[in-house]
């Protein structure tokens, strides 16, 4: 990738993936209160940066980020088409 163009798209990657793991956070913490699933809480810090302990190392490091970035482009769009 051209150096400059990483340059210019880090800071919108990184407001992506920062509201793509908040909305995250948000619903997976909404589901585990309300008991509409079983699996394991998750800290903030784990969905940005995927599970202190990973059980499948390649899919954590990579699927979190990806996840974030899908959610956050999905919420933009949102936000876009409502707007």
């Amino acid at each position: 990738m051209d150096p400059l163009l990483d340059l210019v798209s880090q800071p919108f990657r990184w407001l992506l993936d920062r509201t793509g793991g908040s909305i995250r956070f948000v619903y997976g913490t909404v589901i585990l209160k309300l008991r509409l699933t079983k699996r394991r809480s998750y800290v903030y810090r784990e969905y940005l940066n995927g599970p202190d302990v990973p059980d499948d190392p390649l899919f954590d490091r990579d699927a979190h980020p990806f996840n974030n970035m899908a959610v956050g482009i999905g919420a933009l769009l949102l936000l876009v088409v409502l707007a």
